[in-house]
C-alpha cells in the first residue's frame, strides 16, 4: 500500500510555480486508486455485501413504504426516491442482524437526513427554528422536519435512553452544520493557524457518525452499554473518515 500511497502523492503533489498542472483522466485516476481501494477493504476485512433473503427484503420495504406514508413525506421526487434508496441499503446492508422494524428505522432516518441535506437552503428558515420547535414540543412547519422530529423520539424505542440521547445530538448537531453551510458569514471564513481542529470539528459535525455508530447496538441485541460503549468514538471516527475516503 506505501508504494502506491507514495506514486499517487508524487501525482498530486502541488505544482511548482510556472508549472503546468497535469490533469488525470477518469482511467488514470482509477488506475491509482484501485489498489489503494482494494488494499483498504483488504485491510478491514470486507468481502462481501451480506445475504438476504427476498422475503426479508420485502418485508423491510413494506414496513419503511408504510412509515414514510405516516410521515407524510412523498416518495416521488427524484431526491426521496434516491434517499428511500440509499436508506433500505444502509438498513438492510450495514446492518444485517438487526430486527426488521430497527432496519427500517435505520432506513427511513438515512430517507430523511440524505433529503434535509439536499433541500436545506429552500427551508433554511424552518431548519433554523428546528430545534427550539423540537424541544418546546410545537409542530413543525415542513413534512421533513416533522418526520425527523418524529423519528428521533421513537429512537428511545429501540436504544438504551443513554445512546439514545447521543443519537439525537449527533442528529441536531448536523442540522446545525448545515445551517452554518448556509450563512455569508460562515461561507468567508478563515482559518487561522490557531485554528486547527476546527476542520475536523466541523466534520464530525456534518457526520451524524455517533448515530451510525449506535445504530449498531439496539437494545433488543446489545440490551447492557458498559461492553461496547468506549467504542463509540473510534467507531465514529473510522465512519467520517471512510466515508471521506471512498465518498
Amino acid at each position: 500500500m506505501g508504494n502506491h500511497l507514495t506514486t499517487l502523492k508524487h501525482r498530486f503533489k502541488p505544482p511548482k510555480s510556472g508549472q503546468s498542472v497535469t490533469q488525470l483522466t477518469p482511467k488514470q485516476l482509477a488506475a491509482h486508486l484501485q489498489p489503494l481501494y482494494t488494499e483498504l477493504l483488504r485491510c478491514i476485512g470486507y468481502t462481501s455485501a451480506p445475504p438476504f433473503t427476498d422475503e426479508k427484503a420485502s418485508e423491510l420495504l413494506a414496513l419503511m413504504h408504510k412509515k414514510a406514508a405516516e410521515y407524510g413525506v412523498p416518495l416521488d421526487s427524484p431526491v426521496s426516491a434516491k434517499g428511500f434508496r440509499l436508506g433500505y441499503s444502509e438498513g438492510v446492508f450495514a446492518y444485517p442482524g438487526h430486527p426488521v422494524e430497527i432496519q427500517a428505522f435505520i432506513g427511513l432516518f438515512t430517507w430523511i437526513v440524505v433529503q434535509i441535506d439536499d433541500v436545506v437552503d429552500d427551508i433554511t428558515d424552518a431548519v433554523d427554528h428546528f430545534q427550539q420547535r423540537y424541544l418546546s414540543g410545537e409542530p413543525q412547519p415542513h413534512p421533513l422536519l416533522h418526520a425527523l422530529g418524529e423519528i428521533l423520539r421513537e429512537a428511545y424505542v429501540y436504544w438504551d435512553p443513554i445512546l439514545a440521547n447521543i443519537l439525537v445530538t449527533s442528529t441536531l448537531n448536523f442540522l446545525t452544520s448545515s445551517l452554518l453551510e448556509t450563512r455569508e458569514g460562515f461561507q468567508k471564513m478563515a482559518v487561522t493557524q490557531a485554528g486547527t481542529s476546527f476542520p475536523y470539528y466541523y466534520r464530525d459535525l456534518t457526520g451524524i457518525s455517533e448515530a451510525f455508530a449506535i445504530f449498531g447496538y439496539p437494545s433488543a441485541l446489545y440490551p447492557q452499554i458498559q461492553y461496547f460503549l468506549e467504542a463509540i468514538p473510534d467507531m465514529a471516527l473510522f465512519i467520517n473518515l471512510f466515508n471521506d475516503v471512498v465518498s
